[in-house]
C-alpha cells in the first residue's frame, strides 16, 4: 500500500490524498477515509525547512464499527481509495516554495476476527509553490 498525493491549490489549500494498492492481491482497507486529523494527518514545510501549518488532532467518533466486516472493502490491486481535503481557514502561508507531508493510518480499524487486517500505513510528499 503506498499514498499518493497532489496539491491542487496551495491558496487556500487544496490537496487530493489516496491509498493505492501496488500490491498483487486485493488489499483489505476501512470504508472510513475521515476527516483530515483523524485517518490522514498532514503538515506543510516551508523552504526552510520550518513546520508552518500542522492538521489539528480531532475527536475521532467512528459512524462504521471496526469490528463489523461491512466496515471494510476490497482494494483492488491497481485501485485507489481517496479524497479531497480543503482547509476551512486558510493558513498564514508565505509566498514560496512549500512541502506538503501527508500520512495515513488506519487506527482501530484492524480488520474483523475472520478477517484481520492489521496496522495500515501509507506517506507521501509534494512540493508546491505559494504564489503573493
Amino acid at each position: 500500500m503506498e499514498g499518493l498525493v497532489s496539491v491542487l491549490s496551495g491558496r487556500p489549500l487544496r490537496f487530493h490524498f489516496s491509498l493505492h494498492n501496488d500490491g498483487g492481491e486485493p488489499a483489505t482497507v476501512p470504508r472510513l477515509f475521515g476527516a483530515l486529523g483523524s485517518f490522514v494527518t498532514a503538515s506543510v514545510v516551508d523552504a526552510d525547512g520550518e513546520v508552518v501549518w500542522e492538521s489539528p488532532v480531532v475527536k475521532f467518533k467512528p459512524k462504521l464499527d471496526p469490528a463489523d466486516p461491512t466496515s471494510y472493502l476490497a482494494l483492488e490491486p491497481g485501485h485507489t481509495l481517496g479524497a479531497v481535503f480543503a482547509l476551512d481557514d486558510d493558513p498564514p502561508l508565505a509566498a514560496g516554495d512549500h512541502r506538503l507531508d501527508v500520512a495515513y493510518s488506519n487506527l482501530q480499524y484492524r480488520g474483523t476476527g475472520d478477517h484481520p487486517v492489521g496496522r495500515l500505513e501509507a506517506r507521501a510528499s509534494a512540493e508546491f509553490e505559494v504564489v503573493a
